[in-house]
């Protein structure tokens, strides 16, 4: 017969939310990227276009971010630490358009133009 008090339990929490000491109460960190995917981690003029495949409906590309990990991307999707979005797939280019406040702190639009890398 197995014993199964020696095994790791799989549905324990990996991290446990640590308990207030008494008298004092723990604030809690929230933290601004806590719900961002990897790709909203990078400045948007930072990706390289690695490859553009044209479809029959949409077409997709493949982007790398500064770290070397690839993303398969399409139109319509957010891309950037500046919640910027992709506006157009061409066959050599991809358009991303992204809102930021300026340093008086007026809302301005800006357009990414991120082309297909040359070939080696």
């Amino acid at each position: 017969m197995l014993d199964f008090n020696l095994k790791k339990d799989p549905f324990k929490p990996l991290i446990v939310a640590a308990t207030p000491t008494a008298g004092k109460t723990a604030a809690p960190v929230i933290s601004k990227n806590a719900n961002l995917l990897p790709i909203q981690s990078f400045d948007s003029s930072k990706f390289k276009v690695s490859g553009i495949v044209a479809g029959l409906k949409e077409n997709k590309a493949l982007v790398i971010d500064p770290a070397g990990k690839g993303y398969v991307v399409k139109q319509g999707m957010l891309i950037g630490n500046n919640n910027g979005r992709i506006t157009k797939i061409s066959n050599n280019a991809i358009e991303i358009a992204e809102q930021y406040r300026d340093e008086s702190g007026h809302t301005k639009k800006r357009v990414i133009k991120l082309t297909l890398s040359p070939k080696r």
